[in-house]
């Protein structure tokens, strides 16, 4: 028994009160209680008294010992280990982009849990992995009048330079970020890029487009709330004709379901060539 007194623990063990009886039969007199068996140690958040400082010690050491670590470089850390083989942030975003969504809140507590000392990598790993995530995507049904031709809206505009005046190639963006009240397309062609590039749309071009014509301004824009803008179809969309035929096969034979059969049945047919028309659009 120890001779240190702790009125919250006098015995120094706090597994069975009945203890406190024995050594201090004096102080505290049970009055018709019978000695128990031993509680079982406190398991779970919290646990003991001494638990909490052992794990405030071990933080305190690693702290010392390995330094302070960033939430960015835990995160770095958690996901090259749970994606091995990857090299470049293209690879490793191509990697989880499927089920990053949901297992992102997994990763924004886990590596809180690992910059504490209170986890490690290998648990991480199997509790990431067993996330069920339904579904990835959010789909919205729409309808050919919920499409708008912006088309209006390219003559006169900066479609070209960056505020670092450096060469916009819009089949490179991965991430795009639009806001109503700046007149700014903000992008990244990286995901690993800390800032946005933006280019100015409003900020008219210093020379003229060589195979594009564009409309004479005076150095503004026109106000944008001038320009009526119209609907991009006017009809349904036809389709090459051999695409048609192979999806009323797959209507015949039931691979597409039932339900979709009215609306492949009832699309157009063309002979257009659109990978050239698209080809020719692109230059």
């Amino acid at each position: 028994m120890s001779n240190s007194f702790d009125m919250f623990n006098p015995t120094g063990n706090g597994r069975n009160r009945y203890d406190t009886f024995a050594g201090y039969g004096n102080l505290f007199p049970p009055q018709n209680v019978q000695r128990g068996p031993p509680r079982p140690p406190r398991r779970g958040r919290g646990q003991t008294r001494a638990r909490q400082i052992f794990q405030s010690q071990r933080m305190e050491t690693k702290r010392r010992t390995e330094g302070a670590k960033t939430l960015d470089k835990i995160q770095d850390l958690v996901k090259t280990t749970l994606n091995p083989g990857v090299k470049t942030c293209d690879e490793l975003a191509a990697r989880i982009g499927e089920t990053y969504t949901l297992k992102a809140i997994t990763l924004s507590i886990t590596t809180r849990a690992i910059g504490f000392g209170l986890a490690h990598l290998s648990f991480i790993a199997v509790s990431y992995h067993e996330i069920a995530v339904p579904s990835i995507y959010a789909q919205y049904r729409v309808f050919l009048g919920d499409f708008i031709d912006f088309k209006n809206l390219l003559p006169g505009g900066n479609w070209t330079t960056n505020t670092d005046n450096q060469r916009v190639l819009w089949s490179q963006f991965k991430q795009e970020q639009i806001l109503p009240e700046s007149p700014k397309i903000s992008y990244k062609t990286d995901f690993c890029e800390q800032e946005f590039k933006s280019i100015i749309i409003n900020n008219p071009p210093k020379t003229r487009a060589k195979n594009r014509t564009r409309l004479e301004y005076d150095g503004q824009l026109p106000s944008l709330l001038t320009i009526k803008l119209t609907k991009a179809y006017t009809g349904k969309l036809p389709i090459p004709r051999e695409k048609l035929k192979d999806l009323t096969d797959l209507c015949k034979s039931n691979v597409i379901p039932s339900i979709y059969h009215d609306f492949y049945m009832n699309l157009i047919g063309t002979d257009e060539d659109f990978e050239h028309q698209t080809e020719d659009e692109a230059e």
